[in-house]
């Protein structure tokens, strides 16, 4: 009795207490009313209660009292404020001042002396020491990111119908229509995560909270893998912007990069005088910052940066800033306290602004980590990560949501809860799964049941008469069937049946595979069928479908592919093929595949048979990667890529007819050579060990380039007048270096164009073609693009290309076209 006396009378005090509690609220600024973020409001002599969010907003509760407040900032000087609690609500601003020190008299002369470039001297002769002493750590991290259209304009009301006049049914429109147009073009996400690191540059992170909303492609550093802003080191590498690095300005050459200027001082009541450098390029680079640079007088250590990124050297963004303030430690190690970055997006009349708070906390410094605790995995996501609730989100949240952020989150959650409900689903399948005459005609007919994984799909009729195929017009009915599972494995079975009436002929195939591991990619899969097929797959595009590249193809296909472990690939396939030419093919003289070709005479080969067995291998030391939820997401290595393929087609089995051993192997690497861009090449060598008896189709090709167009150059040559096969040895490489910019911007008015130059060559050598030798050189630049969000390069590119079997040099002009991939931020 006397225990439950206890607790309830515990339990009503602390009910009691809580009740008294008064909010008190407000903002913090400077002298120019800019709100200060994440600004310490503190008891004097006691505990922390607030942290100002974004906008300078603040809010805690207090006991009814008098109390001295502390509003505190590592940029400005601390405010002291007596308050006066009563049982009422409170307002409190504040205005933080920046003190700019007079040290002591000084001589004036009349040559002013400019201390900037004498302050950055010292800082860039401490630029080694501060780089070693970044401590081993571990430390929590929160990420909160948004990003908004603020040229949107609002959409004006529509009209309202004769059925709307009850003014309950247009207000309730009215605020769905404000709710949809407030929540388009937004996107937001936090991420809760730990992170740790070893010199000298060992990391590891673990995400254990990620939150989305919107289409998050947009948003900047949702990992801490997507950029290594350390500003010691001589350069500043972020590849979610561009591969190029930028020049830090504490780089051993920075003197000669940039115009430092001092524009004076402060006070900071930790680490004493802090001085302000101004950085701005000094000449016209596509690798430089510019901004401003903070530093700690005497040690010349970095206390805060607010820098701009090169605007040229941006892939996603037109604009780019980042801010970075640091901690230090009694035994000269540091640390990065907080990160900031905010950029801008233009895409036609829209503009997406966006920002990022990085807020580092809980440091553990000089932890010892246990071995091989660092291995090609950088990252990894916890399976529930996606899953934690709002409880989760409020314990975790450093930084306060802001209004639009609070209503954004909110209505999203409201909507997901809504769009993820048992109701809505089932409304939408139910609606989806209906027969119409668009799904019918236009989009194809879908049936899906979401609860067991199944969808099914109908070619819609649109796409049912096909007139391009030899030997006349054909009539196509091609369907799907996918099971997913919550594993992410999944079972995939297409049919593609096709009749033509002018053979009066039957043909189709019917695919299967089924992915059973998606983090190792194991696929196994199999293929039945007959069809028309490209004797040459690799031919110019306009060589492709002549009828002297397409042979008559029955067959069978097995194949099984998995990584074995990291970076080591292997998939091995067997086929059964009976193969014919098409000269009894009857054609038709009016179809569109017997017209749009001026070659269109049919190659005649024996009919043959062939059982194949094929070994694929590949191999990249040391790759590294990230694991998602039952995924792998591959961030590549420093060293080469090794591949090596054997082809053997075995006679006698099954009366296949075709024997032969063929062989390739390669490598292909990309390698950075820092601010003037990267190269990639890629060699390949082959043979055939044996050709008892081969077909056409057996054939090892060598792709000729496409007129006019600028093919892959790693996988073809842009001059090579023909496409011809190699049966003896061969030996080919290709090589391109992308400057990305950093020669053309240095020509004055140049570096506004954005415009990336690029230059390489290509060489064959094929012994059995009179010993040929050639080789090709190309270079040219690319014009970034933008249409809304998405990139694109276009450029022109000069070839010239030269063979001992030519006559004269090939040459000629040829186009461009490139595709920005916004999640693995590659062209």
């Amino acid at each position: 009795m006397l225990k439950f006396v206890t607790l309830f009378f515990m339990l009503a005090t602390a009910s009691f207490s809580e009740a008294q509690f008064v909010k008190v609220i407000g903002t913090v600024a400077d002298s120019s009313q800019s709100p200060i973020p994440l600004a310490d409001i503190y008891i004097k002599n006691g505990q922390k209660i607030a942290e100002t969010d974004n906008l300078g907003f603040y809010e805690c509760k207090l006991l009814p009292g008098s109390y001295t407040l502390v509003f505190s900032h590592r940029e400005y000087l601390p405010f002291q404020l007596n308050v006066t609690i009563s049982n009422k609500p409170d307002t409190a601003n504040v205005i933080l001042q920046n003190e700019v020190l007079n040290i002591e008299a000084v001589q004036i002369y009349a040559k002013r002396i400019e201390m900037g470039p004498t302050y950055m001297r010292e800082a860039i002769k401490m630029r080694n020491y501060w780089e070693s002493k970044q401590a081993n750590h571990s430390v929590d991290i929160y990420v909160k990111a948004f990003e908004d259209d603020i040229a949107r304009k609002p959409e004006p009301a529509k009209p309202k119908k004769d059925d709307e006049l009850d003014p309950e049914v247009r207000e309730r429109k009215e605020r769905e229509r404000q709710a949809a147009a407030f929540m388009r073009d937004k996107a937001f996400a936090e991420v809760v995560l730990q992170r740790d690191f070893a010199q000298p540059n060992k990391v590891k992170e673990i995400r254990n909270g990620v939150k989305r909303a919107g289409d998050t492609r947009g948003l900047f550093y949702l990992s801490t893998l997507d950029g290594e802003f350390n500003f010691y080191n001589n350069l500043v590498r972020v590849p979610a912007l561009n591969k190029l690095p930028v020049l830090s300005p504490l780089a051993n050459t920075a003197l000669l990069a940039y115009k430092f200027s001092f524009i004076g001082s402060f006070r900071d009541s930790t680490y004493g005088r802090i001085l302000r450098i101004t950085v701005e390029p000094r000449l016209t680079s596509n690798s430089t910052f510019n901004g401003e640079i903070q530093l700690i007088d005497t040690s010349f250590a970095l206390y805060n940066i607010q820098l701009n990124f090169p605007p040229n050297q941006l892939n996603e963004y037109n604009e780019f800033s980042v801010s970075q303030s640091y901690n230090y430690y009694p035994d000269s190690q540091w640390t990065i306290a907080h990160q900031r970055f905010d950029y801008l997006t233009k895409a036609g009349k829209a503009r997406y602004v966006g920002y990022t708070n990085v807020v580092y906390k809980n440091y553990e410094i000089n932890r010892v980590f246990p071995k091989r605790h660092f291995g090609m995995e950088l990252s990894a996501t916890q399976a529930e990560a996606y899953k934690k609730d709002s409880s989760f989100w409020e314990q975790n949240r450093v930084v306060r949501l802001n209004p639009i952020e609070t209503q954004f989150v909110e209505q999203s959650d409201s909507a997901k809860r809504a769009r993820t409900s048992d109701k809505y689903l089932d409304s939408v399948e139910n609606k989806n799964n209906k027969i119409n005459i668009k799904s019918i005609l236009i989009d194809g007919i879908t049936y899906s049941k979401r609860k067991k994984g199944i969808d099914l799909f109908f070619m819609p009729l649109v796409g049912v008469y096909q007139p391009w195929w030899p030997g006349g017009s054909r009539f196509a009915f091609v369907n799907s069937f996918r099971k997913k599972f919550e594993s992410k494995r999944s079972i995939n079975l297409t049919t593609n049946l096709s009749y033509g009436p002018n053979n009066n002929d039957l043909q189709g195939t019917v695919s299967f595979f089924t992915r059973y591991n998606a983090f190792k990619e194991g696929i196994i899969g199999a293929t039945v069928g007959r069809q028309f097929d490209f004797i040459n797959s690799q031919a110019a595009f306009l060589d492709l479908a002549r009828r002297n590249n397409i042979y008559q193809h029955n067959h069978l296909s097995l194949f099984h592919s998995k990584e074995y472990f990291n970076g080591f690939t292997a998939r091995v396939s067997a086929s059964y093929s009976d193969r014919s030419d098409i000269t009894d093919l009857k054609l038709s003289t009016s179809g569109l595949g017997d017209s749009i070709f001026d070659n269109n005479v049919r190659l005649p080969f024996a009919d043959n048979r062939a059982l194949y067995g094929t070994l694929n291998l590949t191999y990249t030391p040391r790759q590294k990667y990230i694991r998602e939820p039952r995924e792998k997401i591959v961030l590549g290595s420093h060293w080469p890529t090794f591949f090596a393929n054997y082809t053997r087609a075995i006679p006698g089995v099954f009366n296949s007819n075709i024997d032969f051993e063929k062989i390739s192997a390669g490598l292909l690497q990309e390698i950075s050579f820092g601010m003037f861009g990267f190269s990639e090449y890629r060699l390949t060598a082959g043979t055939f060990i044996s050709k008892r008896n081969l077909s056409p189709v057996d054939y090892t090709f060598q792709r000729r380039g496409d007129p006019l167009i600028f093919t892959n150059p790693m996988y073809a040559f842009q001059t090579l007048d023909t496409t011809f096969p190699t049966f003896g040895r061969y030996l080919e490489g290709h090589y391109r270096h992308k400057f990305e910019g950093a020669l053309i911007n240095k020509i004055p008015f140049m570096k506004f164009l954005r415009l990336r130059e690029s230059l390489g060559g290509s060489f064959l050598i094929a012994p059995e073609r009179n010993n040929m030798v050639f080789a090709e050189v190309y270079a040219g630049a690319d014009k970034i693009i933008r249409i809304r969000k998405f990139l694109f390069k276009v450029g022109l590119f000069y070839a010239v290309g030269y063979s001992n079997v030519f006559d004269k040099p090939q040459y000629g002009f040829k186009i461009n076209l490139e595709f920005y991939d916004r999640v693995k931020n590659t062209w």
